[in-house]
């Protein structure tokens, strides 16, 4: 929902179901998001979930060319700890993606700080959590 996609970083604004239910394999869902001070809005499919361990989405057409997937890993590591991996994909590399889209020139740089700080937000609200 928007109230905890929000806690994972203060540039998301808008979380929604459009189809399906919430964490299940092939719904999808709707969000917005700033990202270098543009409004970016995309919809995600969940194409894998396996609970307490792997969430895999991706987003889709047209980003999906450029971005065909996205995933959660979750590692136990102990009895009430774990570590969270985010992977995401980029079938391009970093040059030509630069070279590709000059009126972004910060958007790979800025990606990847919201992705770091996404994954710090996640890490506070499960430790949080485990308290």
């Amino acid at each position: 929902d928007t109230e905890s996609y929000q806690k994972w970083h203060p540039e998301h604004k808008v979380m929604e179901w459009v189809k399906g239910n919430p964490m299940e394999q092939g719904s999808i869902a709707y969000c917005e998001e700033y990202l270098q001070e543009n409004l970016q809005k995309l919809k995600f499919k969940f194409v894998k979930i396996i609970p307490n361990k792997l969430i895999e989405y991706r987003v889709l057409f047209p980003l999906s060319i450029i971005a065909p997937c996205n995933k959660f890993i979750i590692e136990e590591t102990g009895k009430e700890s774990c570590i969270l991996i985010a992977f995401g994909k980029i079938n391009m590399s970093e040059k030509l993606f630069l070279k590709s889209h000059k009126e972004h020139a910060n958007k790979m740089k800025q990606t990847k700080r919201h992705m770091k700080e996404e994954g710090e937000n996640i890490k506070k609200s499960l430790e949080k959590m485990s308290k």
